[in-house]
């Protein structure tokens, strides 16, 4: 189910005055609209300052806001937000992802600062005219990740999902099908280290609500 995601007043104030300075605004003065989607919870919100209404914005933001992305240094998955902001740091323009423009921890929370893009999720139904869009800019995502800007990224992993099930666990009827092909798919599962070696950096999430046109 989607994540529960923190609002903007229910964040830590050292953080909020964190990316308040980078608004280059007063913290009273500065707005944050949560984003649904994803299955994190973790703080997402597109942070402006409320005189962007009258079109008065200024400071880092340029008038476009930030986005910020933050979760408690002790969950779980903090790790993996330090890790995407280690990514999002050395990527290069050509890769299309959104600018990093500050990253650090502050009270307890592990935070990322991005810039704002305006934009919307693709529909990548059957027939839907956004497809070719995203079709376009996700090759040309993939000749500026190949080779990997990033020396340290690790490499894939084997998975072991069709060899660690039992007939057992495959006992209802969604799945049943699956009992009688358990060693095709577990071989096919072998070959996935050979199919997935290579030089390139790989987004394994692309998703619609990971996706803005």
């Amino acid at each position: 189910m989607p994540a529960i995601r923190p609002p903007w007043p229910d964040l830590p104030t050292g953080l909020r005055t964190r990316v308040a300075e980078l608004l280059d605004a007063p913290v009273d003065q500065v707005h944050g609209d949560s984003q649904d989607g994803g299955f994190t919870p973790a703080a997402a919100l597109r942070v402006h300052t409320r005189s962007r209404h009258t079109g008065r914005a200024g400071g880092r933001a340029g008038g476009n806001g930030l986005f910020v992305k933050a979760i408690p240094a002790d969950h779980p998955l903090a790790a993996a937000y330090e890790t995407e902001a280690h990514t999002l740091a050395e990527l290069p323009a050509a890769a299309l992802a959104a600018e990093l423009v500050w990253c650090g921890t502050v009270d307890g929370w592990i935070v990322m600062v991005l810039t704002d893009v305006p934009g919307r999720h693709p529909d990548l139904g059957i027939g839907s005219p956004d497809i070719p869009v995203v079709v376009d800019a996700v090759a040309a995502m993939s000749r500026a990740l190949n080779p990997s800007p990033l020396v340290d990224a690790a490499p894939v992993t084997v998975p072991r999902g069709w060899r660690d099930l039992t007939t057992d666990q495959l006992e209802t009827e969604p799945t049943a099908w699956a009992i009688s092909r358990l060693g095709e798919l577990a071989a096919l599962e072998e070959r996935w280290a050979a199919q997935a070696a290579g030089t390139a950096l790989v987004h394994n999430d692309i998703r619609p609500d990971n996706l803005l046109l």
